[in-house]
């Protein structure tokens, strides 16, 4: 099996075509261990109900009636390790700089590159849980 196969993702995005779109590409990466949300609250109680531990969460930003950076900051709370890519329709630089600041992977801007840029950032998620599995070992 290819490492990449053992990666479990958490999208979360209130467009129904987005969370489609970024499920569709993972699988064609061949990632299957895929668990969808409309929002930030329904992501928290799968994190906080559940035994799922993602290995990496795409998180939207805008999501009303909340954010994706309040939702980060309560993934924090819980998990302040979490692996987290912001992916936006914001272009604004000030977005992205808080996003960083909450600790996000990556902010991919939704410009038509982000599925280019998600498998960036999930051969990063690949490698850094592969150098943690290393470090246990």
């Amino acid at each position: 099996m290819n490492k990449i196969e053992n990666i479990k993702i958490f999208i979360v995005d209130d467009s129904v075509f987005c969370r489609n779109l970024y499920k569709q590409h993972l699988k064609n990466l061949r990632i299957n261990d895929i668990h969808v949300f409309e929002d930030g609250e329904q992501c928290m109680r799968a994190l906080l109900d559940t035994q799922i531990k993602p290995d990496v969460i795409l998180m939207d930003f805008d999501m009303p009636p909340t954010n994706g950076l309040e939702i980060i900051s309560r993934i924090r709370s819980v998990n302040t390790n979490q692996m987290v890519v912001m992916i936006s329709s914001q272009g604004s630089i000030q977005v992205a700089v808080d996003a960083m600041k909450y600790g996000v992977l990556d902010y991919i801007i939704k410009d038509g590159s982000e599925l280019d840029r998600l498998t960036v950032a999930i051969n990063s998620v690949l490698e850094n849980k592969i150098h943690r599995q290393m470090a246990v070992s």
